[in-house]
């Protein structure tokens, strides 16, 4: 599992890549679970990455296209470097 931040994580299976949500830890029959959900999924990485970049945008806050721009490009850095390696 990758944690991109406090609220989105990223993981994968044998059929899908899933951008998970923080949903805090639960109790699952009788065991603690890991307090991550998956909230979206992607068959492709590239999908991935776009999805949770354009996710992660429109939940950022802006005031001026500046604003978006500037958030964009943090969301981009943070994601690759989140994805090192892969």
């Amino acid at each position: 599992m990758i944690v991109l931040n406090d609220k989105y994580a990223i993981k994968s299976d044998a059929n899908q890549w899933q951008l998970c949500k923080w949903i805090g830890q639960k109790e699952k029959h009788g065991k603690l679970s890991d307090g991550w959900e998956p909230y979206k999924y992607y068959s492709s990485l590239a999908q991935l990455v776009q999805g949770t970049a354009t996710l992660l945008l429109r939940k950022s806050e802006y005031e001026s296209f500046r604003d978006l721009l500037d958030n964009q490009r943090a969301i981009n850095a943070m994601i690759d470097d989140k994805l090192k390696g892969l």
